[in-house]
């Protein structure tokens, strides 16, 4: 999924990790991780949706939240958007289940582009088979920068 003629600004909480790759998630959002060349939710990440769909039910994040998909390197880069999309939705489809508006949500897919960890272990790998909650602009202000562009 592109966002092609969008401006989408994110308040996220951007941190170096131990090997300095940068990791996105909206403060107080935890990822959801992924087994390798999967899309179904475990019984931990679905434990993980339903903390985090009480948090953006109680929270006062007003805009929208965006559900990035992301997968390890291996593989072809088309099959990883493909795969990163399928995990970002099946996170979406349980957020709604846990009484989050639809409307509220959506879902981009960055396949192997955006790794938490860099490395070619198991454990490097594990950590970026994952999808992020990112809090974006509210629809009115977003609105607002399309039309300056």
């Amino acid at each position: 999924m592109k966002f092609e003629g969008v401006l989408l600004v994110s308040v996220v909480a951007l941190s170096l990790n131990a090997v300095g790759c940068a990791s996105r998630s909206a403060a107080g959002l935890d990822p959801v991780h992924f087994k390798y060349d999967n899309s179904e939710l475990t019984k931990e990440a679905k434990s993980v949706i339903k903390q985090n769909s009480k948090m953006i039910k109680t929270s006062k994040v007003s805009g929208k939240i965006l559900v990035e998909g992301h997968t390890d390197e291996r593989g072809t880069s088309e099959y990883n958007i493909v795969l990163g999309e399928r995990r970002a939705k099946a996170t979406r489809d349980f957020l709604i289940a846990q009484g989050v508006p639809a409307s509220k949500i959506l879902v981009k897919s960055w396949g192997e582009e955006r790794p938490e960890s860099s490395g070619q272990t198991e454990k490097a790998f594990a950590k970026n088979r994952r999808a992020e909650f990112v809090a974006s602009i509210q629809d009115e202000d977003l609105d607002k920068a399309q039309q300056r562009n």
